[in-house]
């Protein structure tokens, strides 16, 4: 059998080898229309071909290894008589599911990290919204979308879109400015969803425009697997092959994760799931992911009789706790086994600010296919902050106060006095060589849950090829956001990894903008700024103009004739207005604002290791200019602060107030993974687990490129799906026989369709919700 795998991995190879060599010299494609010429070469054509049929082998050749979460036949057919009372010849893979010692998983994806799809009723957009919403798409969209006016139903990837002309990211005359994106993402699928100001709504509704996640459209309704579909391979070009090859590292979401499941008997539909969703809404208006995450943890505890562990990353970890601490979800929790937060902004992310501010430039990348490099330079600031001022996710992202009352709150005196005393510490440490001097304030609360610094493995080291930040092991990468500003207004002239943004710490001028509180006290607070200033949304008067021309010359004839000028669009006082509302709103609605404990048990996979903006250098007479940025410890996108101060706060609220669930701190890229007490062990209990990653070479040192493992691609860390894995992994679970197993035995139906039944509910839950 191993001889045989070996050969079909040489014929996969020789394949790939003799196709790349087909395709002509390498050049650079930046546009939809060349990409799309490609694409329909013979050559390619005969490539994804080969491509789909070789996808088929890698399946089969997953077969010789795996299945670890099935109970084998024999074995199951034995307990099944013995146990249950039942005569089966040939259990089938649910049942064997059901007998083993997997829990069955949910995944929960973070922002534009559901596939999500636009589907429009051109027919009816033309006969009732000629005037009004038509009109509108053909000046963001060109003639691109509802072309042909006789269509009932026309769906485009609304986030991201390789190939659809209205939507791409490559750049294209028909969309020069991604305007179409723009527009479009300030559609929602119900008029109550968005903030208003001054009575007027900052986004739009239409009946015949709906916003729905791959699985749950007219085209798609047949291929969802449960959720799962949506929560993988970001980027959708309507090509398998095109698509395998440019979801890669943040694009991917959770591809790598659901191989692997799979790979390990996990059967969509039956034993897992996923829960893909509008992410632009506020958490506690999103009734689909509310009523969808009660649906899927139902369907999955009572299908294998199991409790589920729900796996969550980035702002999917937020949607997971506001859905925990529901009141309305209490009996959904004794069949939940564990939340595996990764890589959780529960106190917001600084990152979020600066795409606020200066837009987002992670898609301006080149990718290479095949021999073609196609760059990725569409995703244009103009297009950004068109959906910008409806977007409820950027408020919710903002960084929050609750993070400054952890050091201010006489609630939190004890905890505040533990944090600044370990933070105190390790500035000495940054340095020099640490003083003899220990944390027993820190220590005392946190012994077992965190490293002391008195620990053999938090040794300092000196490592030249490393930048002095990873010098020490232990290092929390904390600092005191009461104290220090989130936004300068001053240049610091100093290295990322540097310690002088100490020197501002507690000074409170007027230009120094931190996370506490708005009041009379502190009028310098972030959300005051966040409001009052932000960006100059419609500055980039090009666009603005080629817009209207574009429309005047090519649209005017046809639809009602008019002449637009630039007030046409938002001014920069209502988008100020609207995110003042949205603050506002959001601080009223949330549940989660105080980030209560979660009531289950969980673990929190926070890093440490990369460069995550903490404080922006702006300058006051032309604010849209992104001057230097102050880095400190987080994954690139969400500081370390704001994940592990929470799971800190959660340690101490366990300990203070009696609490019940076990909680878990998981340092993810930890050097102290190497060795030691603290390195993952999966068959031992540990408060504290050090997880290394692909960061780390050979020599427990560093790499330059964190692109494998930083915020949005962690989830495709083998090291890290491995502790997923082993968090599902209870053997206990195979070995019991619980009434609730019984019953999913006796309730299986080989004839069922598990996966298309959760299908169908996943589209009557988007369909029927308010």
């Amino acid at each position: 059998m191993d001889y045989l795998k070996c050969m079909l991995i040489i014929y996969i190879f020789s394949i790939f080898t003799f196709s790349v060599n087909a395709l002509e010299e390498k050049q650079v494609i930046t546009n939809v229309e060349d990409l799309i010429t490609l694409v329909n070469s013979k050559e390619f054509q005969e490539l994804s071909a080969q491509y789909e049929e070789d996808e088929e082998l890698d399946l089969q050749l997953s077969l010789f290894n795996g299945d670890e979460c099935l109970m084998p036949t024999r074995e199951a057919k034995n307990i099944l008589k013995s146990k249950y009372g039942k005569s089966i010849n040939s259990p089938k893979k649910e049942l064997r599911f059901i007998l083993g010692k997997c829990n069955p998983v949910l995944m929960i994806p973070g922002i534009y990290a559901s596939k999500l799809l636009i589907e429009l009723n051109c027919k009816k957009l033309a006969e009732s919204e000629r005037s009004t919403t038509f009109k509108e798409i053909r000046l963001y969209c060109g003639d691109s979308v509802c072309k042909d006016e006789s269509k009932e139903s026309e769906e485009h990837p609304l986030f991201v879109a390789l190939l659809d002309k209205g939507f791409t990211l490559l750049g294209s005359e028909n969309d020069k400015y991604s305007s179409c994106l723009g527009y479009f993402m300030n559609y929602f699928q119900n008029e109550s969803e968005c903030p208003s100001s001054n009575n007027k709504k900052l986004c739009y509704h239409s009946p015949y425009v709906k916003v729905g996640f791959y699985g749950a459209t007219t085209k798609t309704k047949t291929k969802g697997k449960c959720g799962v579909e949506g929560v993988q391979n970001v980027i959708q070009s309507g090509i398998l092959f095109v698509d395998s090859l440019v979801n890669i590292g943040a694009a991917k979401s959770f591809k790598t994760m659901h191989k692997r499941l799979s790979k390990r008997g996990y059967q969509e539909g039956f034993s897992l799931g996923g829960l893909p969703n509008d992410y632009r809404r506020y958490l506690a208006t999103n009734n689909f992911a509310e009523s969808a995450f009660r649906s899927q943890i139902e369907r999955l505890y009572e299908n294998t009789g199991k409790k589920v562990v729900v796996v969550a990353h980035s702002y999917g970890t937020l949607l997971t706790l506001s859905n925990l601490v529901n009141t309305k979800n209490r009996d959904l929790l004794p069949k939940i086994k564990k939340f595996i937060a990764i890589a959780p902004p529960f106190a917001g992310s600084s990152k979020l600010l600066d795409v606020f501010l200066h837009g987002m430039n992670d898609w301006n990348k080149s990718i290479d296919l095949f021999g073609k490099e196609i760059k990725i330079t569409n995703y244009n600031i103009f297009g950004q902050f068109m959906m910008y001022k409806s977007l409820p996710t950027i408020t919710e992202l903002r960084p929050l106060p609750i993070a400054a009352k952890l050091f201010t709150s006489e609630k939190y005196h004890e905890l505040g006095d533990a944090l600044r005393e370990r933070i105190s510490y390790e500035n000495k440490c940054r340095n020099s060589k640490c003083p003899t001097d220990t944390t027993p304030k820190f220590d005392n609360i946190f012994k077992g849950y965190y490293p002391s610094v008195t620990d053999s493995e938090c040794a300092y080291e000196n490592i030249k090829s490393t930048p002095k930040t990873f010098n020490r092991k232990c290092f929390t990468e904390l600092y005191n956001v009461g104290e220090c500003p989130t936004i300068l207004t001053k240049p610091l002239n100093t290295n990322p990894y540097g310690s002088n943004i100490e020197k501002y710490c507690g000074q409170k001028k007027l230009n120094f903008y931190y996370q506490g509180e708005c009041n009379e006290n502190n009028i310098n607070c972030l959300d005051r700024i966040y409001s009052e200033k932000g960006p100059y949304v419609f500055s980039n008067k090009e666009a603005v103009n080629y817009l209207l021309n574009r429309y005047n010359k090519d649209f005017a004839k046809k639809i009602d004739s008019i002449k637009l000028n630039e007030k046409h669009f938002e001014s920069f006082e209502e988008i100020k207005a609207g995110n003042k509302k949205s603050i506002e709103y959001h601080n009223k609605i949330s549940i989660i604002k105080d980030l209560p404990a979660p009531p289950v048990d969980t673990d929190v996979v926070y890093a440490a290791f990369a460069e995550t903006p903490a404080a922006f250098v702006l300058k006051e007479s032309d604010f849209i200019a992104k001057g230097d940025e102050y880095s400190k410890g987080g994954d690139d996108t969400v500081p370390t602060w704001s994940s592990l101060l929470t799971g800190l706060k959660w340690l101490y609220d366990k300990k203070k107030d009696n609490l019940k669930p076990n909680y878990k701190l998981v340092e993810y890229c930890s050097r102290l993974s190497d060795k030691g007490k603290y390195k993952f062990d999966p068959k031992k209990e540990q408060k504290f687990i050090a997880l290394g990653c692909a960061c780390l070479n050979s020599k427990n040192q560093y790499k330059k490129n964190f692109d494998s493992c930083t915020h949005a691609a962690m989830i495709n860390d083998d090291v890290l799906i491995d502790y997923v894995i082993s968090v599902a992994d209870d053997p206990k679970v195979g070995n019991e026989v619980t009434p609730e197993k019984k019953e999913a035995v006796n309730k299986f139906d080989s004839k069922k369709n598990y996966e298309s039944i959760c299908n169908a509910d996943l589209k009557r839950i988007l369909e029927t919700v308010k």
